[in-house]
């Protein structure tokens, strides 16, 4: 009896592992560019880089390490071999968003978003980051989110401003805050997984 109860508990500790493992999912099948600045948020990057099974990492601003390719680098025909395009937000961001100032790498950053949007491509952007496709008028007339204290940049560009963690419009997903990152992930996987 004692051998059936050990086997019984064995298993639904197999059970339960397998469940967590498949809530925090594994990498969708699919090719995703990952847009981070200097300052990134580094919760939202080890989030956000499981969300495929192949990852770029392109770096922009004053990043010096830890990327694939510069965003100079990537040309918009690029865009045609990946699922989606996923923006990260972060502090260097957040600074540059706020300024108002828009410089040459967000004007590159914008310009894959577009690129992204003329192919049909998911594209996903959190916290500061949903200001990327905001300034490349992607988001004109449609909800979206962006971290607290820059909901004026959704709407100078005609976005319509919703408080809520993840909204999803069309192709394109944004997330408000690091806390949502996993919500944002499991969204991202689910639209690439549907294709």
């Amino acid at each position: 009896m004692r051998r059936y109860v050990a086997v019984a508990i064995i298993m639904a500790v197999l059970v339960l592992v397998a469940a967590q493992f498949s809530w925090n999912g594994t990498p969708v099948e699919g090719r995703v560019a990952l847009v981070v600045f200097e300052g990134y948020n580094q919760h939202e990057f080890e989030t956000l880089r499981s969300t495929a099974t192949d990852v770029t990492v392109v770096g922009a601003g004053n990043l010096t390490s830890g990327y694939d390719v510069r965003i100079e680098d990537v040309k918009p025909s690029d865009i045609l071999g990946y699922d989606a395009v996923i923006f990260i937000g972060g502090s260097g961001l957040y600074r540059r968003v706020k300024s108002g100032r828009v410089d040459r790498d967000l004007e590159m950053a914008a310009a894959i978003a577009e690129s992204a949007s003329r192919s049909g491509k998911i594209i996903g952007a959190i916290c500061a980051a949903p200001a990327i496709p905001a300034m490349a008028g992607l988001l004109r007339g449609r909800n979206a989110t962006i971290y607290p204290g820059l909901e004026g940049v959704l709407s100078d560009n005609g976005a319509r401003y919703v408080k809520a963690d993840v909204v999803v419009s069309g192709r394109i997903v944004t997330a408000s805050t690091p806390e949502s990152a996993g919500k944002f992930r499991d969204t991202l996987r689910e639209m690439i997984r549907k294709g």
